[in-house]
């Protein structure tokens, strides 16, 4: 059962007020209530909750229309597989607490639109992924990674340094 801190009839009617501009605020949330996000904002392409206390990436799959999701700043540590809708394009999970083995293999599995992916400044540094980590996402997709404003310190997103402790 998930809780936040909101009552989340106020919320759901403040989300409603903002449906015609198809973006939603903060909401000085520590969990996403599957009642938020069961479909009752058709057409939400925008969802920024930055600098609440989430501690996993919800379950958005319901918005269809979803594009950008944004999380940065709060205190995720696991990215699971199947919370992501195909329409995203863009996913910001930078500083949160995303260690090496937080991103499930396949957790971008329908992430088919995804142009931009952001986990830069997390905490441990995340500096390289695991086999499988990324797969599913397209072809030309931007990975942000490591310490913002300095590269990833490997060639690609997807570590091939040989005895790399994080990817054994």
């Amino acid at each position: 059962t998930h809780t936040h801190t909101h009552d989340c009839t106020h919320v759901r009617t403040h989300t409603r007020e903002l449906t015609h501009q198809r973006y939603l605020l903060s909401c000085s949330l520590t969990a996403v209530n599957d009642a938020f996000v069961d479909g009752d904002l058709p057409g939400l392409q925008k969802l920024l909750l930055d600098s609440n206390k989430l501690s996993i990436v919800p379950n958005v799959t319901a918005l269809g229309s979803l594009q950008l999701l944004t999380l940065q700043q709060n205190s995720i540590s696991q990215v699971p597989v199947g919370v992501l809708p195909s329409s995203l394009n863009t996913l910001d999970l930078s500083f949160n607490i995303i260690a090496h083995d937080g991103i499930a293999a396949g957790a971008f599995r329908n992430t088919t639109n995804m142009k931009s992916l952001n986990v830069q400044g997390n905490t441990p540094l995340l500096n390289c992924f695991k086999k499988g980590q990324l797969d599913g996402l397209p072809q030309g997709c931007s990975v942000a990674y490591g310490t913002p404003g300095i590269p990833g310190l490997f060639p690609g997103p997807t570590c091939s340094v040989p005895g790399c402790p994080h990817c054994l």
